[in-house]
C-alpha cells in the first residue's frame, strides 16, 4: 500500500488520525470506538445533537475535544470550531493541543495563520479556524460548524447551585446556541451531576433535537456496548476492583450520578427526609428490639448489600438502633446474623425469605436457638411495600441516630427510592413498618426477655 493511500486511510476517521498522529501512543477503547460510530455521519454532513454522559476519567475529552477537533479542522480547514468548557483555562488547554497539532505534526495538512495563533483564538489559512471560551463567557467572532461543550459544571457545588444551573442554560440559549453555522454538529460531553444539570435540560425541553449516548461505569441492563451487566466500560483504565474501590468510598447519591449517569432526586416522591425523626441517645425504655434482614444473593458491585437493621420499640415511637450492611456470601453471611443477634439480643431476628434468605432461615433454625421469623412479603413489589411504609415514617415516630457513620447513605437512598442502584436498606425499612403495624400478628411468635 503507497503512502497515498495509506494517508486515505488514516484521515477517514478520528479515531485513525488520532492514533496515527500520536505515534499509536493514544488507544481507542470500545467505548470511544462506539461513541465515534454514532457520530461520525454527522461530523462529515452536519447536523448532529448530540449528549454524550461518561464517567470521570474515561478518555472522553482525550477524544472529543482533542482529537475530533484536530482531525475535524484538518480534514475540513474551511470550517469553524467552537470548544466551551467550565473554566477558560482549560478550554484553552484543549485549544492549545489543537494549535500545536497543526504546527508540530508534520502529518497535519492543514496551516495556520501566522498572526493568528493564540491559543484560545486561531485560524486556518483556508478560512477556518478554532476558538474556545469558558461557559458562561461571551463568543464574540464567527459561527461554527461543530460546537463543543465539555463538562460545563467545575464541580458538585456548582451543579448543585440553582443559580448557576439557570446561568448555564441561558448563556446556552442566548449565547452559545446562537452561535452556530447552518447545519452545525452540536455536542455537549459530561458527567452527570444532577438532574437538572445541562443535560437533562436539554433531554427534557429539547428532547426530540437530541441523540443521548448514555454510559456507565458500570453495565446495567439493555448496556448500549452490548456489555453484561456487571461489566466495566474501560476495563484497561477502571477494571471492576478499581471501580469497586470507588463506589465505596463516595455515596450512592454521588455514585448514581457521577459513574452510572443516573442523577436522582433530592425530595423522593415516597419517603421525604423530612419526616424522620432523630435521637442522641438511646432509650432507656425500649420494650421490644427486632431485627430484620435482607440478604443479598450475590456479593458483586452491581448486587444489593445484606443489611441488618436492629429496631427498638418505645413508648414514644420506634428507634433504629443499629444498621450492618455488607456484601457476604455463606458462610460469612450466616455467621453474621449470629454475631448481630449476639450483639443486640433482640426479640426475634426476621429474615426475607427469598434465595439465600431462605437457606439462611433453615440453617438457623436447624443448627442455633436464634427466634427466627421468615418474612414472606407475597406478590408486592418493593415499591408497593415502600408505600406501604410511608404512614409508620410520616407519623413522626421513626428516629434515627443522628450521629450514625452510615446516616448520609440511608437517608439518600430512602429518598431516591426508587431510582437508586441499591435499595436494600429501604427493603428492611418496609419489613420494620409492616411488622410493627401488626405487632400482634407476630407477637405468638417471638420470645420474651
Amino acid at each position: 500500500m503507497n503512502k497515498k493511500i495509506i494517508d486515505e486511510v488514516f484521515r477517514i476517521k478520528p479515531s485513525s488520525y488520532a492514533a496515527v498522529c500520536s505515534g499509536h501512543k493514544w488507544r481507542k477503547y470500545a467505548h470511544i470506538k462506539y461513541i465515534e460510530s454514532r457520530i461520525l455521519d454527522s461530523l462529515y454532513s452536519g447536523g448532529g445533537r448530540f449528549i454524550l454522559t461518561i464517567p470521570p476519567r474515561h478518555g472522553k475529552s482525550e477524544f472529543i475535544s482533542k482529537w475530533v477537533p484536530s482531525w475535524y479542522l484538518d480534514t475540513f480547514s474551511d470550517r469553524n470550531i467552537i470548544l466551551t468548557s467550565y473554566g477558560d483555562d482549560l478550554a484553552s488547554g484543549f485549544g492549545r493541543f489543537v494549535r500545536n497539532h497543526f504546527e508540530q505534526n508534520e502529518l497535519a495538512m492543514a496551516k495556520l495563520v501566522q498572526d493568528s495563533q493564540a491559543a484560545n483564538r486561531f485560524q486556518t489559512t483556508n478560512g477556518g479556524g478554532m476558538v474556545t471560551a469558558g461557559v458562561g463567557g461571551p463568543l464574540t467572532g464567527r459561527g461554527a460548524s461543530l460546537m463543543l461543550i465539555d463538562d460545563p459544571y467545575k464541580n458538585w457545588e456548582e451543579a448543585n447551585s440553582p443559580r448557576v444551573r439557570q446561568s448555564i442554560r441561558d448563556w446556552f440559549d442566548t449565547t452559545f446556541y446562537t452561535r452556530q453555522e447552518p447545519n452545525a454538529t452540536i455536542i455537549l460531553l459530561q458527567t452527570r451531576w444532577h438532574h437538572d444539570d445541562l443535560a437533562g435540560y436539554l433531554q427534557n425541553e429539547h428532547s426530540d433535537s437530541w441523540e443521548v449516548i448514555n454510559l456507565p461505569a458500570i453495565a446495567e441492563e439493555n448496556d448500549p456496548l452490548g456489555r453484561s451487566v456487571g461489566d466495566a466500560l474501560c476495563p484497561q483504565r477502571y477494571d471492576i476492583e478499581a471501580l469497586t474501590a470507588i463506589k465505596e468510598g463516595i455515596s450512592d447519591q454521588h455514585w448514581l450520578s457521577l459513574y452510572q449517569q443516573r442523577p436522582t432526586r433530592a425530595g423522593g416522591e415516597l419517603i421525604k427526609r423530612e419526616w424522620w425523626k432523630y435521637y442522641d441517645l438511646v432509650p432507656t425504655n425500649i420494650t421490644h428490639r427486632v431485627q430484620f434482614w435482607d440478604t443479598a444473593q450475590k456479593p458483586g458491585l452491581t448486587n444489593d448489600y445484606s443489611v441488618c437493621a436492629t429496631w427498638g420499640k418505645a413508648h414514644d415511637g420506634y428507634y433504629l438502633l443499629d444498621l450492618f450492611r455488607k456484601k457476604l456470601e455463606a458462610p460469612d453471611l450466616e455467621q453474621a446474623v449470629i454475631q448481630q443477634f449476639s450483639k443486640w439480643r433482640p426479640h426475634a431476628v426476621q429474615i426475607e425469605d427469598k434465595s439465600s434468605g431462605s437457606s439462611i432461615i433453615q440453617y438457623l433454625r436447624r443448627n442455633t436457638q436464634i427466634p427466627i421469623l421468615a418474612y414472606n412479603p407475597g406478590q408486592k413489589d418493593k415499591q408497593l411495600r415502600a408505600i406501604e411504609a410511608t404512614p409508620l415514617i410520616r407519623s413522626g415516630k421513626c428516629f434515627l441516630p443522628r450521629q450514625a457513620a452510615w446516616l448520609s447513605d440511608f437517608l439518600v437512598e430512602h429518598e431516591q427510592f426508587p431510582n437508586t442502584l441499591h435499595d436494600d436498606q429501604v427493603d428492611v425499612t418496609s419489613q420494620m413498618a409492616d411488622y410493627f403495624t401488626n405487632l400482634n400478628t407476630y407477637q405468638p411468635r417471638i420470645r420474651s426477655l
